[in-house]
């Protein structure tokens, strides 16, 4: 599913591009593999600095483009900060008769392909907080950025709990999010994202992506 990487000095590159957002599935560059069996957390370092809305890059659990998890770097409205969410389907609230779209975009790669009051793609987000610690102007380094970030995930049974860090010593907690495979053909992998929804692309640099597996009750 990727199809803009490179491999540099030290470092993956991927370029921002696509997104997924409710309906809209257009992502083209996703890195996954199978998940481990049991508890594990997974790591990685990663230089972004996004100067467009909604452009967006981290570490992601992923079981299709209406069901996942992501945590990363995100550009929102002049600030750069680290967002943590999940898109599920899930009942409309109050009296809606309906979903408020009808189906994913053609080509989308989802167990469900048409929409319901009851299945209604729903876009979680937790952030709050600048990815960069000491920030200059946001997006002034992102076609070859500088600013540099931790990120984590940790799962414990269907549990997924970020972490964020600036320096990959002092670690922030972030929203915790549950998921389950959607269904037997689309099992939880995990791995990197890169999005962009509007049509300026930047490069993304991950330095390394570790797996380990985490004692059981941990």
């Amino acid at each position: 599913m990727a199809t803009e990487t490179a491999i540099g000095p030290g470092a993956l590159e991927i370029t921002a591009d696509g997104d997924l957002y409710r309906d809209s599935n257009n992502a083209t560059n996703l890195l996954l593999e199978n998940q481990p069996a049991g508890d594990y957390a997974v790591e990685t370092k990663i230089t972004f600095d996004p100067d467009s809305n909604f452009q967006r890059a981290g570490l992601l659990v992923y079981s299709d483009d209406d069901h996942y998890v992501k945590v990363g770097p995100y550009h929102h409205f002049s600030l750069n900060k680290m967002l943590s969410g999940r898109e599920t389907l899930e009942p409309q609230p109050g009296n809606a008769a309906a979903c408020d779209i009808a189906r994913p975009a053609p080509g989308s790669n989802v167990a469900v392909t048409a929409y319901t009051r009851d299945l209604c793609p729903n876009e979680g987000e937790g952030w709050d907080y600048l990815s960069n610690a000491q920030p200059i102007t946001n997006g002034l380094t992102a076609g070859a950025p500088a600013v540099t970030d931790y990120l984590r995930i940790y799962r414990r049974g269907s549990v997924y709990q970020p972490y964020t860090s600036v320096d990959g010593v002092n670690w922030i907690k972030g929203q915790a999010w549950s998921l389950t495979d959607v269904d037997a053909a689309h099992a939880i992998r995990i791995g990197l994202f890169a999005f962009s929804a509007g049509s300026n692309k930047v490069p993304v640099f991950f330095d390394y992506v570790r797996v380990s597996s985490l004692p059981s009750g941990s």
